[in-house]
């Protein structure tokens, strides 16, 4: 756990350390659900800024949901993985269903997280997205291009921890890129925070009632 995190909220805390820029400005902290929300909330609180959440579903393979063949946001937003689309067998009706099932799914979700506020508050200002940590870089790469589809005027990705080769990537893709540590070999994400229990969508909602209101919990 050397250089590692004791949970998402202090990452969080040091996150914002280095987006100090963007205290009071006209930026939107957007969470990516579920864990990024809450290292958002802790940004978002730390500077001033109004939370969102932003929610990127993982497509799941055929006969084996649990291998991502790409993800896909509530936006629409789609990033296939073309080796592993080819291995799997998944065809384009397949991938096409799965897209339409995923971004129905993630359209629900963020319907029960409007409690925080609708998306529409992006348009024309900075888009701040967080994540509590970018292993391959897929979804943070339809995270971005949603804020863009969202009018996000300019795309801020920040992240405690991604492997080097997603934040190398990730860099061509938004406006700027900020990652606290980018170590190697990369581990699972999970394994550079202390605590890394599963956020619920009942603590997300949390999280969002508690940004709008200034965090007075």
């Amino acid at each position: 756990m050397d250089g590692g995190f004791a949970n998402r909220l202090v990452a969080g805390e040091r996150l914002a350390e280095a987006l100090a820029a963007y205290r009071e400005t006209d930026s939107v902290v957007l969470g990516m659900a579920r864990g990024g929300v809450e290292v958002g909330y802790a940004v978002a609180l730390a500077l001033s800024l109004p939370l969102r959440a932003l929610i990127v579903q993982k497509l799941g393979a055929p006969q084996n949901p649990e291998l991502a063949i790409g993800a896909v946001s509530e936006t629409g937003a789609v990033e296939l993985d073309a080796e592993i689309v080819r291995a799997t067998g998944a065809d384009r009706d397949y991938v096409t269903a799965e897209v339409q099932h995923k971004v129905a799914e993630a359209r629900r979700r963020q319907e029960a997280y409007h409690a925080g506020g609708d998306l529409d508050i992006v348009r024309g200002r900075i888009g701040i997205i967080v994540d509590d940590g970018i292993a391959t870089g897929a979804s943070a790469l339809v995270a971005a291009r949603s804020t863009r589809q969202l009018g996000a005027r300019e795309v801020v990705l920040a992240t405690p921890v991604a492997s080097p080769q997603a934040a190398s990537m990730l860099r061509h893709h938004v406006d700027r890129l900020i990652v606290l540590a980018t170590p190697e070999p990369f581990m699972a994400v999970g394994l550079y925070y202390g605590n890394f229990d599963q956020v619920s969508d009942e603590q997300v909602m949390h999280y969002l009632h508690e940004a709008e209101s200034g965090g007075t919990d």
